[in-house]
């Protein structure tokens, strides 16, 4: 090159140089090994100067020498091997761009970059497999056993990284070198030094390949992945923050980051690593395996007053994308362990620890507990042989509650869509269920749209769309509902299973009797209820499990109504959960969503089931204290729960005083007495004198049924006056839909049930379920500094829009906030903390045992709101839609009016040119 220079040093436009620099370039594939090796070299050269003086000394005397001849020392000379290449690469970019393009060398410089590029681009191919290698064969060597070989051609070496592992009780760093399918996880050891001389006296030439940094590590273990793995953040514990989890092909391990973002980012390289693996599986057609996710939700203490007071773990067991929850007691994993180490000896599973009496309890102790059980259900339930197992026998699946066909729900989700079971179909959208309300045939436009404007969207149209967002269990349940399969049939697929039956009571004291199967869930009872007693809609409805001592818990959906019992014949329902045999329980149905009242009013006039329901459940919390009221209220509750639930004592005490003058006899006035103390609180009845509250009931029952009377009258005199006004389709089917709302408007029980309702409905309380909690002590402090006075105890009240803070001996509003500004909620055993958006320098801490439920509720209203806001939306943008279809036949029919004049026109126009023509002829006939 040297010498074409000073050839054509006098004409520098014909100089050619790249076509040189072709014939070079390709000689630096032979640098691979040097790249790799580089960085370990120049380390091994660096620790060497400063641990022996005389080879530093030795490079020193070297340098002076190496200066003299190439005006460099022997770093920059190691290093100019390396960026050599690189160097070229940017000096013929630089020369490219002043070249003129009809330069003779023009072309070469191009074909030079484009070959240096893919110099370089093989040479980090090669030194990356040569690093790969190279790092296998030193973790093979320092780690590999009979269980573990990374000597697998599609395995390459991604990176290494430390993490802190969760073990049992114990959290520890490790570090972790990534694989493409494997995480090898190892650990520092101790006494390194005496380790590291043991190691070199014993090694042999080739293990002393090994780095020193691999040689100080001991194995912890590994976990393989495959296309069924994942990686997921769980929330913060009270001990325990930033976590996460890793579920390989046949284990489940729990880390932590450093902060968030560190969890974050290690989160992201696991999934990326993961996801590589899915597109692999995908792309060569494997037949794909279900994929498994365990999370434990939460806890709840249960027998809290009782001396076996006992904690149970509620988990989320997902199959893909179907979601079933189990209720676990530690106990019971402690024991379903050893069933797994005896039944599957070859399945390693880790060991559950047992605590005494005195941390059994504790905070940390159930910590602990929640990730380990996570590990263990996870392990075994993605486990190749439980899932073969379970194929033909099915008791692991019973112990943990799920379905027996647990393994099969994919396939039956597919099979109940693909014969339109779905979900989609038996919750119609709205435009689909207005569309089969009408005949477009016997109908105008504009009169179909008059009558979908009078369809409101009720809570129990929002609860439906809801629904349709999850797809559990209970979902598969309730499509089955229309299928006329038995329910548990789609599980067991036994058309003989035993039954049993147990007793519901409803808020009024009846009960009903529901039969139930040994994998019955609560949701499937709450359904047969509804169908026995012809309630239209549901879903705002559940099960309460209500103690000796009246305490009261609420039944999840998921729960298996006879772990609940332990039934084993039917005859007998055994101790559980600490109740004994005899003890004085019972199952009971009642409201436990309530959404806007307007939303509400819309279900209940249309459903008098519905509608007696509510004022039971409004008379019972009235009862119980749950609305602090004034006494004026408390006579005309009085009133209406006699109206309601006497109505033949009403009628012959209102012809009697109508006889009498308005004076009742004795009997009568017992008889108030009496019912008035069965329905009011005890504090309350003894806290006025027995003359007020039967004089003042009377006025009420009184004024009460004469207006109800005037009601009832306007009202049939109303309907009477709108079925003689019928005269087309329309109308005639709005008639058929208010049939019930008819029944409802007229009969004088059902008109007093919404006079409670309506009396009750502008209370702030109404619709407020409420916990009572214990506030914190450094959360009492920081309300303070903002002059939020907040009391050690308190109601912790959750509306469908709102939370409320209220006392707890007149449930007045200390503060409230709307859901929106709940920003986060942790759950802990025992506790729970809400941070606000408004209040962003106070974590609200309350201890309680019901911090599951608390935020189990909180979250269905936040997802509730989100769904209204969108039904609204929707139900807009339909309107719109078909109010626009209006304009546009509108403007149709005007269109085809004007050419229907047009041509009328047209035609008078031509008639009269053939008269004007016959005319003339016969004019012109005339003439000739």
């Amino acid at each position: 090159m040297q010498k074409r220079i000073e050839q054509y040093q006098k004409i520098p436009q014909h100089i050619k140089i790249a076509d040189i620099a072709i014939k070079q370039i390709p000689y630096f594939k032979m640098y691979a090994k040097y790249y790799a090796n580089y960085p370990d070299a120049e380390k091994f050269l660096s620790d060497k100067r400063a641990n022996d003086d005389e080879f530093d000394q030795f490079l020193k005397q070297q340098d002076d020498q190496i200066k003299k001849k190439f005006q460099k020392n022997y770093g920059l000379l190691m290093y100019d091997s390396v960026s050599r290449l690189s160097k070229y690469g940017l000096l013929f970019e630089r020369l490219l761009k002043n070249t003129d393009k009809e330069h003779q060398d023009y072309l070469n410089i191009e074909k030079a970059i484009k070959l240096a590029d893919e110099i370089n681009q093989n040479l980090d191919n090669k030194v990356k497999v040569y690093i790969n290698n190279k790092k296998k064969v030193e973790l093979q060597q320092q780690f590999g056993n009979s269980q573990l070989n990374l000597f697998d051609n599609e395995r390459e070496f991604v990176s290494e990284e430390e993490y802190l592992y969760v073990d049992q009780k114990q959290v520890k760093r490790v570090t972790i070198y990534h694989f493409t399918d494997i995480l090898l996880i190892t650990e520092k050891q101790e006494n390194n030094n005496i380790l590291k001389n043991m190691h070199n006296q014993l090694s042999t030439d080739n293990s002393k390949q090994v780095t020193e940094d691999i040689q100080q590590k001991k194995l912890v273990g590994f976990l393989q992945l495959d296309e069924t793995s994942f990686a997921k953040g769980i929330n913060d514990l009270k001990y325990y923050k930033n976590i996460f989890k890793v579920k390989g092909k046949t284990d489940c391990l729990t880390f932590m980051g450093d902060d968030e973002n560190d969890k974050q980012k290690k989160l992201n390289n696991l999934q990326n690593i993961i996801n590589n693996l899915k597109k692999i599986s995908q792309e060569s057609g494997k037949t794909k395996i279900p994929e498994i996710e365990v999370t434990v939700l939460g806890t709840e203490e249960r027998n809290s007053q009782g001396f076996k007071q006992f904690t149970i773990y509620i988990a989320e067991v997902k199959i893909e994308n179907i979601a079933q929850n189990i209720f676990v007691r530690y106990s019971n994993m402690v024991d379903f362990e050893k069933k797994i180490k005896k039944d599957f000896p070859g399945i390693q599973v880790p060991n559950l620890k047992t605590y005494n009496l005195i941390t059994a309890h504790k905070t940390k102790t159930i910590e602990t507990r929640k990730i380990n059980i996570e590990d263990f259900l996870q392990k075994v339930l993605s486990n190749s042989e439980v899932i073969k197992y379970s194929q033909t026998n099915t008791s692991i699946l019973d112990l943990l509650g799920l379905p027996p066909k647990f393994y099969e729900l994919p396939q039956i989700v597919t099979e109940v869509k693909e014969s339109q079971i779905n979900l989609d179909k038996i919750l119609n959208s709205r435009e689909s269920h207005y569309q089969s309300l009408y005949d477009p045939r016997q109908s105008s436009l504009s009169q179909r749209i008059s009558y979908i404007s009078n369809q409101k969207t009720s809570a129990s149209d929002i609860l439906a769309e809801q629904k349709k967002k999850s797809l559990g269990v209970q979902v598969v349940l309730y499509n089955n509902r229309y299928s006329g399969q038995r329910i548990s049939q789609v599980f067991t697929g036994q058309e003989d299973e035993k039954t049993y039956e147990i007793q519901v009571y409803l808020l009024d004291g009846t009960s009903l009797n529901v039969t139930i199967t040994n994998q019955s869930r609560c949701f499937e009872v709450v359904q047969q209820i509804a169908q026995q007693i012809k309630l239209k809609q549901f879903l705002d409805f559940k099960l309460y499990f209500m103690d000796e001592k009246t305490n009261t818990r609420l039944l999840d959906d998921d729960e298996v109504i006879s772990k609940i019992f332990q039934i084993k014949s039917s005859k007998s329902v055994l101790e559980k959960f600490g109740i004994k045999k005899e003890s004085n329980f019972k199952i009971i149905f009642k409201k436990y969503l309530w959404l806007g009242q307007e939303l509400e009013e819309i279900d209940y006039k249309k459903d008098f089931v519905r509608l007696s329901l509510i004022r039971c459940q409004i008379l019972e919390d009235i009862s119980n204290l749950q609305y602090p009221l004034d006494f004026t209220l408390y006579h005309l509750f009085s009133a209406l729960y006699i109206i309601i639930n006497d109505p033949k004592f009403v009628k012959n005490l209102i012809t009697y005083l109508n006889k009498n003058g308005d004076k009742m006899n004795q009997i009568q006035r017992d008889s108030i007495l009496a019912k008035a103390q069965q329905f009011l609180p005890e504090i309350i009845f003894k806290a006025e004198k027995q003359d007020i509250w039967v004089t003042s009931i009377k006025k009420f029952i009184i004024s009460v049924n004469q207006q109800l009377d005037k009601i009832q009258e306007q009202n049939r005199d109303s309907y009477r006056i709108e079925e003689s006004q019928i005269q087309n389709l329309e109308q005639q089917l709005q008639n058929q839909q208010d049939d019930e709302t008819r029944q409802i408007y007229t009969e004088k029980q059902m008109l007093a049930e919404i006079v409670v309702i309506n009396s009750i409905k502008g209370h702030q309380l109404y619709g407020v379920t409420q916990y009572f909690v214990q506030t914190y002590k450094k959360t009492k402090e920081d309300c303070q500094k903002k002059n939020i006075e907040l009391p050690s105890n308190i109601y912790l009240g959750i509306k469908y829009d709102r939370i409320i803070f209220l006392t707890t001996i007149d449930k007045k509003t200390i503060k409230e906030y709307d859901l929106d500004q709940i920003e986060n909620i942790s759950v802990h055993h025992q506790s729970i903390i809400l941070n606000i958006k408004e209040e962003q320098d106070i974590d609200f801490r309350f201890n309680t045992l019901q911090s599951f439920q608390i935020s189990q509720l909180i979250h269905e209203f936040i997802e509730i709101k989100k769904e209204t806001l969108k039904v609204i939306q929707e139900e807009k943008e339909f309107m719109e839609k078909m109010y626009q279809q209006q304009l546009i036949q509108q403007q149709q029919q005007t269109s085809e009016f004007n050419l229907q004049q047009q041509q009328h026109q047209q035609q008078q126009q031509n008639q009269k040119q053939e008269q004007e023509q016959l005319k003339n002829q016969f004019n012109l006939q005339q003439q000739e």
